[in-house]
Formats: C-alpha cells, structure tokens, sequence
C-alpha cells in the first residue's frame, strides 16, 4: 500500500493552525520584515496557537461570538495573533490601521458604525492614544 504524504482536510484556518501547533510547534508560521528585508520578529505553530487561543478565550468571554472586532494593529506578528484569536473565538475581524492622529477619527468612527463594532484591538502600547481617539464610541477597547 501506497503512504500518502497528503494532509487531512481542514475546515477551517483555526484547524490547521491547531494540527500545525500539535505536530510541528517549534516550526516557523511567520517571519515579519520590518523593511521588508531585515527580520524583525518570528513566530512558531505553538506560540501563535497558544497567543490566539489566550485572545479567543478572552473574547469569548466577552461574549464576543458572533460580533465584530476592529483590529487596529500596526504591521507585524501581532496582527496575525488578533486574527487567528477572532478567528478562533468565532468574532468577525474588521482591520483598520490604528490612527496616527485626530484627523483619522472620521474615517474610523465611520468603518466602527459601518461594521456595528462591538469592541476595537491593539497593542498596548497603542492602548491609551486609541482610547483618546474613540472616546464614547459605544464599544470596547482592548489591548494584546
């Protein structure tokens, strides 16, 4: 009899991530380039199964299934945790650049009512400024 060397069938990225994360944790999901050439930072199957689970179990108890979260992340690996994380916790992710500044109020404020956000995401370090910006918005702010 033939092996194959086939992978099973996924029904979802979630899936796949959680079979990668079991069978190769120590492999490399990611590589973020800050510049596009110079490696900034990396993340295995296992670290961003395990930092998407820890946001998808935060999420769900929030009771966030089923509503949509906007991620305001700047480039990089964290982004992709807040996915797979809204992706586990069955949350729809809205992405959006975090604002740099009051005059991108408008533009945000509009996709958070378009999409009827029910809580917006970043980094911590980006926490208060966003907090500032979206003061009375009507959902919550969270931090990874």
């Amino acid at each position: 009899m033939k092996e194959s060397n086939q992978l099973p069938k996924f029904r979802s990225l979630v899936e796949l991530l959680s079979y990668r994360s079991s069978t190769q944790p120590n492999k490399l999901a990611y590589r973020f380039l800050k510049d596009g050439i110079v490696e900034q930072e990396n993340i295995t199957y296992g670290e961003l199964d395990r930092r998407s689970k820890k946001l998808a179990a935060k999420l769900q108890s929030l009771s966030m299934s089923g509503k949509r979260a906007l991620l305001l992340y700047p480039s990089g690996l964290d982004y992709i945790v807040a996915f797979f994380g809204c992706l586990s916790a069955n949350t729809i992710a809205v992405t959006a650049y975090p604002p740099r500044n009051q005059r991108h109020r408008p533009r945000l404020q509009a996709i958070a009512n378009n999409a009827q956000i029910a809580i917006a995401l970043t980094i911590n370090s980006h926490l208060s400024k966003i907090q500032s910006l979206l003061a009375n918005s009507g959902f919550q702010l969270g931090g990874l």
